[in-house]
């Protein structure tokens, strides 16, 4: 199964300590969603916007190790989403949102200066360009 990752899970590092059967895949791309700063990365639908982020093949024992990390059901809820690949393909992934409650509590909160340093670090490791 896959996996999107857009904030602090980009980092290769991080996510070998976290998820050591993950295998980063590459760039890839999530149309109809902007990245969204509260605190830590979030997605919100938005026509027309994309968020750049790194593709991961991943395991049962990662996916539950993910779940962990972002809080989920509570703080992340996690669904299914098509991406858009280099090479013109899609995959379909599994990608974290922050829940309704979790958005208002931190709505407006920016991002720690390590926190955007391990997001952007974590995106030279994908090769992409984003806001961190």
């Amino acid at each position: 199964m896959y996996y999107f990752a857009y904030g602090s899970n980009l980092s290769l590092k991080q996510m070998k300590l976290r998820c050591p059967g993950a295998v980063p895949m590459g760039a890839a791309v999530l149309p109809g969603y902007c990245l969204t700063e509260r605190q830590y990365a979030d997605i919100d639908k938005s026509p027309g916007n994309r968020v750049c982020g790194g593709l991961w093949r991943i395991t049962a024992p990662d996916l539950a190790a993910l779940d962990r990390y972002e809080g989920y059901p509570h703080f992340y809820w996690r669904y299914l989403v098509w991406l858009d690949l280099p090479d013109g393909g899609e995959a379909e992934a599994w990608v974290y949102e922050m829940t309704d409650p979790a958005k208002l509590l931190r709505n407006g909160i920016r991002y720690s200066p390590y926190y955007r340093q391990v997001c952007a670090v974590g995106a030279a490791d994908f090769g992409i360009k984003t806001e961190f």
